[in-house]
């Protein structure tokens, strides 16, 4: 027997605790009868977070310590803030029970079981759920998973023909053969960093292991359950005889926390980042996005999140309509995307983001027509041995579509975007979106109308996602309604008198921008966030967050946007990094501290601005300051848009 737990156990039957991400220390978390609490290591301080939650299952903290994940009583996995407030739900009940959740390196994925296999989903909300695939016979009981800062994962495994639970690590070159670490072991939970794990083994006691199962140590003698280890490393928290106590792992001594209560698990605390990317006009903000984004050409990265850019993308400063579509082919050609004066020359000050970025060659993609990119431009770039890609049509909605089938090679896209052309808030939330899926496209419509040009593409386009054809989206309610009106009118006759899209229309622009955030990102480590009331900001800082695999906001500059906080708070679990585009007179001071206290724990973050310096030749100094959040986390990507496998999708007709 453990604990009143044997070892024969079969998995959700009794708790486990969370592995421990690196950070402060922060608050030790228990459950009773009454609901879930913190409470400081001295057992003082105790403040109830939740109600509801089922005392049988585990629950976890974010790695930054700004929301707790825990399972209710009607078998969802939900999180709360560490203040307490509404809980978000992560699952759904007619799913099934799902148990012990715990989070993932960068919070973005929260992993749990579900009768018996290993699941994990989205920590925001978006419900992207995908099995691990470690038991795909269903031939064992898999149970509370762990994950360390590495994002190795850690289980238990309990075998009906055994009778015994021995702990696993989850092979992702090989899901359906674990390797075993200890035999007959239960409870594991990482230690920060995750080189070592602690786990309840065969004699009741706690011992730790290196993250091969070797080199074990005991660590208590008087029985447990449940450890989870201090973000610290330093400390175990753990269930003994009724009590929540500490054991020291150097010393070996035991404290007791609470006398009541179960589920111990302990917060780390991390500080995130809020930072200003701008310049004293938005063509210096686009070179200081840019240098967000990019390093010096011939250097290969600098660790910190910056790539070097593929190409260039350049549009004009004084008007937006040809570089509506233009941050979705930056984001695809992991370039840039720079403004200048429309003059027969490119501005100094852009000519040299441009050599920085790309050296003396390499391609440069100029939006729209000799009238708005003169002539005189192609060929000043063209003799410094730059090779120019000009995208152009007629009108800008043409212009669109030239850029559109630059995107996808000419071929059909996977998804089709249908926004409006005649304002451009819509379009560049869109075109964020868009530049983080390859072969997604922006079609523009004239408000509430179609033009022909836009209606020819539709009109080619098949529909019928789900057989392989292409995904439609609307992205505010002007383009909604182009939409609509184009098919009742005849415009798009081929589509049949059946056919289904995904209508992102809010109430405001700012509204249409998180109904795109939702359902084109599944819990981005990085957002941005720019005024609704300019354009040039949002513009080149959508390419650059789409590059980094995060959405574009729009707020009141007058004060933070209400369900962009509510969106940030619900995402902080993922969420390190928030950008602010563009200086104080656009974006005021005051919304720092409202931004950073949304995706952290309250104060826990810091500001950094981030400006390019003038040479004194007219060009650029790169920045040298970086975030050091991740950028694009790879645990974060998803092979497909989110919302086509998570929303249901309208009927057309």
């Amino acid at each position: 027997m453990l604990g009143g737990v044997t070892l024969a156990l079969v998995a959700g039957s009794a708790t486990a605790a969370d592995a421990s991400h690196q950070g402060a220390v922060g608050k030790i978390t228990y459950t009773t009868g009454a609901g879930t609490f913190t409470a400081n290591e001295d057992g003082t301080g105790v403040t109830q977070i939740a109600s509801g939650a089922n005392t049988t299952t585990a629950g976890a903290w974010s790695p930054d310590g700004s929301r707790y994940a825990y399972t209710a009583l009607d078998g969802t996995v939900r999180t709360v803030r560490q203040n307490g407030g509404a809980a978000l739900h992560l699952t759904r009940q007619e799913d099934g029970a799902a148990n012990n959740p715990d989070w993932s390196a960068y919070g973005q994925r929260v992993y749990f079981s579900r009768a018996g296999q290993l699941w994990s989903t989205s920590s925001d909300g978006t419900f992207y759920e995908v099995p691990l695939g470690e038991n795909p016979a269903n031939a064992f009981e898999d149970d509370h998973p762990t994950v360390s800062d590495r994002n190795d994962v850690i289980f238990q495994r309990h075998s009906s023909a055994t009778g015994f639970t021995s702990i696993y690590k989850y092979n992702p070159a090989s899901p359906a053969a674990p390797v075993e670490l200890v035999d007959r072991g239960v409870f594991p939970d990482f230690a920060p960093g995750g080189d070592r794990f602690v786990y309840v083994a065969e004699d009741n006691n706690l011992w730790t292991a290196d993250i091969s199962g070797v080199n074990k140590v005991q660590l208590t003698t008087d029985g447990g359950v449940h450890p989870a280890f201090s973000p610290d490393g330093t400390k175990v928290t753990y269930l003994s005889a009724g009590a929540i106590k500490t054991v020291n792992v150097a010393t070996k001594a035991v404290t007791t926390v609470k006398s009541n209560g179960s589920n111990p698990s302990w917060q780390s605390v991390r500080r995130n980042v809020i930072q200003r990317v701008s310049g004293d006009d938005g063509t210096e903000t686009a070179i200081a996005a840019s240098q967000w984004n990019y390093v010096d050409h011939g250097s290969s990265g600098d660790g910190q999140g910056r790539v070097p850019a593929g190409a260039v993308v350049l549009s004009r400063s004084d008007t937006y309509l040809d570089a509506l579509v233009g941050s979705a082919l930056a984001t695809k050609e992991s370039a840039p995307l720079l403004i200048t004066a429309p003059d027969d020359t490119v501005e100094l000050r852009v000519l040299a983001e441009i050599k920085r970025v790309l050296g003396t060659s390499g391609t440069i993609h100029l939006l729209g027509g000799t009238d708005v990119m003169p002539q005189g431009m192609q060929n000043q770039l063209a003799s410094l041995g730059y090779t120019v890609n000009r995208l152009a049509g007629d009108t800008h909605y043409e212009t669109a579509l030239a850029i559109d089938n630059e995107i996808t090679g000419g071929a059909k896209p996977g998804v089709a975007i249908v926004t409006t052309g005649a304002n451009y808030y819509d379009a560049l939330a869109a075109g964020a979106a868009a530049g983080a899926y390859p072969g997604t496209v922006i079609v523009l419509t004239d408000g509430e109308g179609m033009p022909a040009s836009s209606a020819e593409y539709l009109n080619g386009l098949n529909p019928d996602y789900a057989n392989g054809g292409t995904a439609i989206v609307t992205a505010g309610s002007p383009g909604d309604d182009a939409l609509i009106n184009a098919y009742y009118d005849g415009q798009i006759d081929s589509w049949g008198d059946q056919w289904f899209y995904f209508p992102l229309v809010g109430d405001n622009e700012m509204d249409t921008a998180l109904d795109v955030a939702k359902f084109f990102f599944a819990a981005p480590t990085n957002v941005a966030t720019s005024t609704n009331r300019d354009w040039q900001d949002a513009l080149t800082g959508g390419a650059m967050i789409g590059a980094a695999n995060g959405p574009l906001l729009l707020t009141d500059p007058d004060q933070l946007y209400g369900p962009v906080r509510d969106y940030l708070s619900e995402g902080a679990g993922s969420i390190f990094g928030c950008v602010i585009l563009g200086g104080n007179d656009v974006m005021p001071d005051a919304l720092i501290a409202p931004f950073g206290n949304a995706i952290s724990v309250q104060g826990q973050y810091d500001y950094t601005s981030l400006t390019p310096t003038i040479s004194a030749g007219g060009g650029k100094n790169p920045l040298r300051a970086q975030t050091v959040v991740p950028k694009g986390s790879s645990e974060g990507r998803t092979a497909q848009v989110p919302g086509l496998r998570t929303v249901k999708a309208t009927a057309g007709k």
